[in-house]
């Protein structure tokens, strides 16, 4: 499907969405009608994905479905029901509040589509296969350098975290965080899946022993986090390894109607895991026979499987609902000052006057309206926080981003840019739940896991050709 195409789609179906939409505007239950928009802009958006990409899975299609889930998850949830045990918004805020905070959401959502599928996908003219080639070994150098400098701190981590974890529960992981040289150590174990995707990708010569080797180890990492409750650090990084592996290993995957319901059978069972983690990761001394109880009975949830998981990730709306209740009222627009904050991170704090205190929005809803809740300050809170409902506009630039890094990451990209593709999963894996972090914490990821592990490529390919001349 070609970008015109796509767009044309785009609007002229959110058009009639909208058109239906205001229909029903002045009924009682306008929120309700308003999550049903949401869930068929969704659906519409998932299908010029599939089509645009020429795959059922791709990355857009999972960014697609964790922002909706982030940004809209628990409206989407009332679909089904609108009783949920969790913290639950429509028994918090005001009902006309809520319906504010959807049409900001969807007409965020709305630019968000028109700028990402306006972007070209990235071409790379007179490719040298030469070239390509000596950076592909460049890169698998750096990934095993990298593996040998994360592999020990990723080990201690996960026997930390698991012996925390099996002797407190999940919360014991927060209330016995790691300091000093300790943390630091363990830090560099942020750059071990980078360093397997680095290795896999820059492996020119098909190492099958090697391969399986990291695709086990990521597994079990995997395992590990959800055993200890973390699972969206499991889910995104088995997520992004398959996403990998499908264009460097085997072909797209056709939108076939027997595909579609493996993938949807697929899906059912990340949530059925999920929600059963969710459910057990508190409590101390759970073994494996404890996760299949739970994942046949039910048991203690007074929630179904899809309904738990909604709830909980929707709850990121929250933050949205309180900066509405603050902001215009007890504290100004911040007219873009936060995002402005954010790109001198790496100016000392001293110069800055305290930048971190002034972009972190975390920090801001903590501190004005302490929730207690994990929901994370999501994107659409600090682009209202900002510039009111002009903020939608924010989300041209958010799409034109996700447009530039994520799209047409398919095999003839791989083969004539390995390095820009090798790192755009990388910061596809890293800013893959970015709809629930402010915009503070995106730029260390953009800093240390794009630019720095790019000049680490070039220095090597750099050097290499030295020795080689």
């Amino acid at each position: 499907m070609s970008r015109s195409m796509s767009n044309f789609l785009w609007v002229f179906g959110n058009i009639v969405l909208l058109t239906v939409g205001l229909a029903f505007s002045g009924i009682e239950k306008f929120y309700f009608v308003l999550a049903v928009i949401g869930g068929l802009q969704l659906l519409l958006a998932l299908y010029i994905d599939v089509k645009s990409e020429k795959s059922l899975f791709n990355s857009l299609v999972i960014y697609e479905v964790v922002m909706y889930l982030f940004l809209f998850g628990q409206c989407l949830m009332w679909i089904i029901t609108e009783d949920y045990s969790g913290r639950n918004i429509i028994d918090i805020y005001d009902k006309d509040l809520i319906e504010r905070a959807e049409i900001f959401t969807l007409l965020s959502m709305f630019c968000f589509h028109i700028a990402m599928f306006s972007t070209k996908n990235r071409t790379i003219k007179n490719v040298d296969p030469d070239r390509t080639l000596r950076l592909r070994a460049a890169m698998y150098l750096c990934g095993k350098l990298l593996l040998c400098i994360t592999i020990i701190p990723e080990i201690v981590y996960n026997i930390r975290i698991f012996t925390i974890a099996q002797s407190m529960g999940y919360g014991g992981i927060y209330t016995n965080q790691a300091s000093g040289m300790l943390l630091t150590f363990l830090n560099l174990r942020e750059f071990f899946f980078p360093a397997v995707i680095l290795t896999l990708c820059g492996d020119s010569k098909n190492n099958k022993v090697l391969r399986n080797i990291l695709i086990t180890v990521i597994v079990l990492d995997a395992l590990v986090s959800l055993y200890v409750g973390s699972r969206s650090d499991a889910m995104m990084q088995i997520l992004s390894l398959a996403l990998v592996l499908q264009v460097i290993k085997t072909d797209r995957i056709k939108p076939k109607k027997s595909t579609i319901v493996k993938f949807v059978l697929l899906f059912v069972g990340l949530i059925m895991i999920a929600n059963v983690v969710r459910v057990i990761r508190i409590m101390p001394d759970r073994d494996i026979a404890t996760f299949f109880e739970y994942m046949f009975s039910n048991k203690d949830n007074s929630d179904n499987m899809i309904v738990g998981i909604m709830g909980e990730l929707g709850g990121s709306m929250a933050t949205l609902l309180e900066t509405m209740i603050l902001v215009p009222s007890n504290y100004g627009h911040l007219y873009g000052s936060s995002y402005l904050y954010a790109l001198t991170w790496l100016i000392p704090g001293f110069l800055t006057n305290n930048v971190w205190q002034k972009a972190s929005m975390n920090n801001w809803i903590d501190t004005v309206r302490y929730t207690g809740s994990g929901w994370g300050f999501s994107t659409t809170a600090e682009a209202y926080f900002n510039f009111g409902f002009a903020g939608v506009l924010v989300f041209i630039i958010v799409g034109l981003a996700v447009g530039k890094l994520f799209k047409g990451l398919d095999r003839s990209f791989f083969e004539k840019n390995p390095v820009e593709f090798a790192l755009s999963f990388i910061l596809f894996n890293r800013l893959l739940i970015f709809s629930r972090i402010d915009f503070l914490s995106a730029i260390p990821t953009i800093v240390y896991f794009y630019f720095c592990i790019k000049i680490f490529i070039y220095i090597i390919d750099y050097a290499n050709r030295a020795k080689g001349g």
